[in-house]
């Protein structure tokens, strides 16, 4: 069926004779264009990458080798997983996938993601790729997002505010923007290099995992939610944990040798039942 449609969708060039016969009424039609490629309203739709294209095939929504499936068959499509195939190095295609809501492309080789025609998406789990470039600008239903072990040296989740749950662990972000994210209630963002990290929006948040970085500031007394952190092996030197919930946490904070002070809503009662901590370390509820 796939080979019918290419006489279809070729450009065609025809002349048209007149009655009369003449040299000068010899006159070109214009092309007959039926499809843009990768276009949401093309016939077909360009699938260049061979793995990408054998996925669609074992799932039924392609029939041959040809680096197209028809753009019918894809468009309804909410879910696919592509996990483990190991060999995917470019999702060009994607775009057309208009009613996607769930992406599974984890553990393959791509190196950049653009899913802004993509703007049902609510789930993306990208992680183990080789990713350099997130491009999540229109996707404002996402919800969660694990994009794990990758290379980002940035991410932009700012228009992504329904976004509640947030893994990007083993990347090489400086610098990670959550204050557009007060959705969130789950982040975490170990071994990933940040210097800084600003919680005071994310007052939904009750689990940050953020240790293995270079943090020398961490101040969640505005996230009373929070009921789990980890915040170990950074280069603190502030830790404000006074958020009047600390009868319902159990901090992790070692490996922060240059820590003395750690804020917290009752010292008594902390120095009781904590003991995640360094030597060094004491409670105050008001530290200097």
């Amino acid at each position: 069926m796939k080979k019918l449609l290419y006489i279809f969708i070729l450009p065609i060039t025809l002349l048209l004779v007149s009655c009369g016969g003449g040299e000068g009424d010899l006159q070109p039609i214009d092309p007959i264009i039926t499809t843009y490629i990768n276009h949401p309203d093309s016939i077909l739709t360009y699938i260049p990458d061979t793995k990408f294209e054998e996925n669609l095939i074992n799932l039924g929504l392609d029939d041959i080798f040809d680096d197209f499936v028809l753009t019918e068959n894809i468009k309804y499509l909410e879910e696919i997983d592509l996990n483990g195939l190991g060999g995917i190095q470019d999702l060009t295609g994607i775009e057309n996938f208009v009613a996607l809501k769930k992406l599974h492309c984890q553990y393959n080789q791509l190196t950049s993601l653009d899913l802004s025609n993509n703007t049902a998406l609510t789930f993306l789990n990208c992680y183990g790729n080789q990713i350099t470039s997130l491009n999540l600008s229109n996707n404002n239903n996402l919800a969660l997002l694990n994009c794990n072990n990758n290379l980002l040296s940035s991410l932009d989740l700012s228009n992504n505010s329904d976004l509640f749950y947030l893994a990007c662990v083993g990347n090489n972000l400086t610098s990670l923007d959550v204050s557009n994210n007060s959705a969130l209630t789950f982040l975490t963002c170990r071994f990933t290099e940040l210097t800084s990290l600003d919680v005071s929006n994310n007052t939904a948040l009750t689990e940050l995992h953020c240790g293995f970085n270079q943090l020398t500031s961490l101040d969640i007394s505005n996230n009373s939610s929070l009921n789990w952190l980890g915040c170990e092996a950074n280069q603190l030197t502030s830790l404000n944990l006074r958020n009047g919930n600390n009868t319902n946490m159990s901090p992790i904070a070692t490996g922060n040798n240059q820590l003395y002070c750690i804020e917290v809503d009752d010292a008594t009662w902390s120095t009781a039942n904590w003991t995640n901590i360094d030597p060094q370390h004491y409670f105050s509820e008001d530290c200097p």
